[in-house]
């Protein structure tokens, strides 16, 4: 019996949303996510010596104190090192800095004060609540568009992608999901104050929120004939949505004495990247693989990077306009970038906000057991190495 029909009327606010939606299947995914990964963590991190040495290129702890607690040290990796310093040191705290919008680290700070300044198992208590919350979300939302049998199959593959580790570190990937699904999710129900303020947030989370703006001034636009006295409430919701946009950039002018321009480099210029032509990146990723000049992570990205432009094609084609319109504006901004260091770098990381290609490859699994299994197994097995290869200090975007 699906979770719509069973669910009965009760007084209990609790009690509904427990019954409501999507809310159990999303639970259950993320336990299972939760405990499975922390365990299989561990055990990868007993194959590394005891003391870890860190090194300035690669394993940079930015001066933060490597973590001895068992079951949170394996999580201390890469990006979430910078996350620490800035919530515990502020944007002073290294040089490059301001690549990083303040909502995580700033929430890392604040939830950080209730659990002995620990900013780390702050930001994985961060990033754990709000992947739930993107889970439930996502649920609804596929659903809306869609059905409940695609609703499940889709958040499975959602869960399970093999960079899907992301959502539980101490990145904020899980933030960035979680604002840019409700806010469409809002949208689209035309709760437009709701819309606004998921939308603020997007950008104030990663960089790449920036695209959620034109994609909520795009359905305003869609549906302004038909607004009637909703247009007031669809154009707070917008200027809402801006606020967000400008929030950080602002802030970095007046207080840091950074440039939006300066800004933008600065999230560009990480590992020897520079902006270009969206797309080109792609090309140049090609022409290391001919040329025999690839790195283990590159041939991630190329795949995953290739397997989302297919997915965005066939999102024009099967979802309303609005999630075409978004996947094609995220894409390029994620694909604005090169690197020296990995041409494509860091993408395998990023195409986890491209959260429309999961909803067609739900549409694809529930309707063939045999693409189910196709897609199911691969992730689970790339899901648990690119899990190990992070732990163990491998460059896996």
């Amino acid at each position: 019996m699906s979770e719509s029909n069973a669910a009965i009327p009760s007084p209990n606010p609790l009690v509904r949303f427990w019954r409501s939606p999507g809310v159990r299947w999303s639970i259950l995914l993320f336990v299972a996510l939760r405990l499975g990964l922390s365990g299989f963590a561990l055990a990868a991190r007993a194959t590394l010596p005891d003391v870890i040495t860190p090194d300035p290129v690669l394993r940079p702890y930015v001066g933060m104190e490597p973590e001895t607690n068992p079951w949170l040290e394996p999580w201390q990796r890469w990006d979430t090192l910078y996350y620490q310093a800035i919530a515990e040191r502020g944007y002073a705290a290294f040089e490059s800095s301001a690549f990083a919008p303040p909502l995580y680290p700033l929430l890392m700070r604040w939830v950080g004060l209730a659990v002995g300044g620990n900013t780390l198992f702050a930001g994985l208590i961060v990033s754990s609540l709000a992947y739930l919350a993107a889970l439930i979300y996502f649920y609804r939302l596929t659903r809306m568009e869609t059905d409940e049998r695609v609703a499940r199959y889709a958040t499975v593959y959602l869960a399970l992608f093999p960079t899907a580790f992301f959502f539980l570190a101490g990145y904020a990937e899980s933030l960035l999901l979680l604002s840019v699904v409700a806010a469409l999710y809002h949208a689209r129900r035309h709760e437009w104050l709701m819309a606004g303020v998921w939308a603020a947030l997007a950008p104030l989370a990663r960089v790449q929120g920036f695209a959620l703006f034109p994609v909520l001034a795009y359905e305003v636009a869609r549906v302004w004939r038909e607004a009637g006295m909703q247009r007031v409430m669809a154009i707070l919701g917008l200027t809402l949505a801006g606020v967000g946009l400008v929030a950080f950039p602002v802030y970095g002018w007046l207080a840091l004495g950074k440039s939006p321009a300066q800004i933008m480099t600065m999230h560009s210029g990480r590992f020897r990247g520079r902006f270009t032509i969206p797309g080109v990146a792609i090309f140049v990723a090609t022409g290391l693989l001919i040329s025999g000049r690839f790195l283990q992570a590159d041939y991630f990205d190329l795949g995953f990077c290739l397997l989302f432009v297919g997915l965005t094609a066939l999102a024009l084609r099967w979802l309303p306009a609005v999630y075409g319109v978004y996947s094609l504006l995220m894409l390029a901004l994620i694909l604005t970038k090169v690197s020296d260091f990995e041409a494509l770098l860091s993408v395998s990381r990023y195409v986890l906000a491209l959260f429309p290609g999961f909803i067609v490859l739900g549409r694809l699994g529930a309707s063939r057991a045999w693409v189910h299994r196709l897609i199911v197994y691969p992730s689970i097995v790339g899901l648990l190495y690119l899990t190990g290869q992070f732990v163990i200090w491998g460059w896996v975007a």
